[in-house]
C-alpha cells in the first residue's frame, strides 16, 4: 500500500490524503448536479402543453356556454385574434367587442390583450392560434401552437394519442423531417 501512495505522490504531484479528498470532492460536485438539476422540467414540458391544450379547449367549451358562439364567430377571422377572444372582448368584432358580460377565460396564460394575439413559451416560443376545420366528417376547433421543437411535439403526440404519427389523431403536424420546430394541430371541441 504504501508503494502505492508513492507511485500516486509521485505522477500527480499529490499526497494519498489529497487525491482522497480531490476524488471526494468531484464526487459531491456530482452528486449536487444530479439532486439539483431540474430533471422534471426536462421530461414535462409535453405534459405542459398537454395541459395548456386542454385549457384552451376547457376555454372554448365555456365560451360557448356564456355566449351561444364558439370564439371564431366573434372575430374577424385572424388565427391570432380567435384565441385572443378567450382573453379579451378587444379581439371581437363589433357588436360582440360591446359584450358586458365577458369574463377572461384563460386568465393563466395570459392577463390582457395583445394585438399579436396569445402566445406560447415551448422552444423559442410562439402564438396560439386556432380555426374551425372539418376532419372525417366532424367539424372541429383546431388549436395551432406555433414553432414548438420537434422532439417536443413527438412527445405530446405519443402522450395525447397514445403512438407517434403526425399524420392521424387528435395531434398532427405537418412538417419537414430537417425541421427543428413545427406547427402542432390539436383537434379540440367539435362544433
Amino acid at each position: 500500500m504504501r508503494n502505492l501512495f508513492k507511485v500516486i505522490k509521485s505522477q500527480t504531484g499529490l499526497a494519498a490524503d489529497e487525491a482522497v479528498l480531490a476524488t471526494a470532492m468531484v464526487a459531491s460536485l456530482g452528486a449536487f448536479l444530479v439532486v439539483n438539476v431540474p430533471w422534471g422540467n426536462m421530461f414535462s414540458t409535453a405534459e405542459a402543453m398537454q395541459e395548456q391544450l386542454e385549457m384552451v379547449e376547457q376555454a372554448n367549451a365555456e365560451f360557448y356556454q356564456r355566449h351561444r358562439l364558439w370564439p371564431h364567430q366573434t372575430t374577424s377571422g385572424d388565427w391570432r385574434m380567435n384565441v385572443s377572444a378567450l382573453v379579451s372582448p378587444e379581439a371581437m368584432r363589433y357588436p360582440y367587442s360591446s359584450m358586458t358580460s365577458f369574463k377572461n377565460h384563460i386568465s393563466d396564460i395570459t392577463k390582457k390583450h395583445d394585438p399579436n394575439g396569445v402566445n406560447h413559451s415551448y422552444g423559442t416560443g410562439g402564438s396560439i392560434m386556432q380555426r374551425a376545420v372539418s376532419y372525417q366528417g366532424q367539424e372541429y376547433i383546431e388549436i395551432i401552437l406555433e414553432g414548438v421543437p420537434l422532439a417536443q411535439a413527438k412527445s405530446l403526440d405519443t402522450r395525447i394519442d397514445g403512438a407517434y404519427d403526425p399524420d392521424n389523431g387528435k395531434v398532427y403536424m405537418i412538417f419537414n423531417e430537417e425541421s427543428e420546430s413545427v406547427d402542432v394541430h390539436y383537434r379540440a371541441n367539435r362544433i
